[in-house]
């Protein structure tokens, strides 16, 4: 037996325990990276999508407000409405409010387009406001 032997002895025990810990912290953390990775994907979806049914509702609303047929619609609240999720919608819910104001004789109106897409931690809801004038 060398003199170094004995010192050693053991050794091989604590040093696969401070191993193992090591790989377990490491793949704890690239799990909860690859989960935070995937709520923050699913959250950027919804806020697309919201934002684009938000921008639709604006555009419904101002044609309603702006009918071709000459027959316009007043400007009040909930213009437009749409829970049902239709399927350009894709399960979005979407509201409109319209509100005027006069200057010097001439009607400004601005049209505001709420929409929510998503439940839960992926919820996304966004704001479209535009103006327009008579």
């Amino acid at each position: 037996m060398s003199p170094n032997s004995k010192s050693t002895q053991g050794f091989g025990l604590p040093a696969a325990i401070f191993i193992i810990t090591v790989l377990a912290m490491i793949v704890a953390a690239i799990t909860s990276l690859s989960e935070s990775s995937n709520v923050a994907f699913g959250q950027d979806i919804n806020s697309i999508k919201a934002f684009y049914a938000a921008e639709s509702g604006a555009e419904i609303g101002l044609a309603r407000k702006f009918a071709v047929t000459g027959t316009e619609t007043n400007c009040i609240n909930n213009i437009y409405v749409d829970n049902s999720g239709l399927t350009g919608l894709n399960g979005c819910s979407v509201e409109v409010d319209c509100d005027t104001a006069t200057v010097d004789l001439i009607d400004y109106y601005t049209l505001t387009s709420t929409a929510t897409c998503g439940s839960g931690r992926d919820a996304a809801q966004r704001v479209v406001e535009l103006r327009a004038k008579e």
